[in-house]
């Protein structure tokens, strides 16, 4: 039996209440990140399936005491594996 599914993700992490008063930054900025991608499912036998997933992601972070400015990342994530149902 194979199975396709459609992933999305939407994800905020808040800034830092806390702040490094030398640079009036905060700890951690405030990050938006956003992903999707396609996944499979193949169900080999009834007790076993074998499970893959590729992500795109994209995020925004603010800046904070590791970083001077605002930044972008993107990347890609690939994920595999197996379920086994006893």
């Amino acid at each position: 039996k194979l199975s396709f599914q459609m992933i999305g993700d939407i994800r905020y992490y808040g800034e830092s209440e806390r702040k490094r008063s030398a640079v009036d930054l905060p700890y951690e900025g405030k990050r938006i990140r956003y992903a999707g991608g396609p996944g499979i499912r193949y169900q080999m036998r009834q007790s076993i399936t074998l499970q893959g997933e590729i992500t795109y992601f994209f995020m925004e972070q603010h800046r904070d005491i590791d970083l001077e400015q605002d930044v972008e990342f993107e990347g890609i994530s690939f994920e595999i594996g197996v379920k086994y149902d006893l």
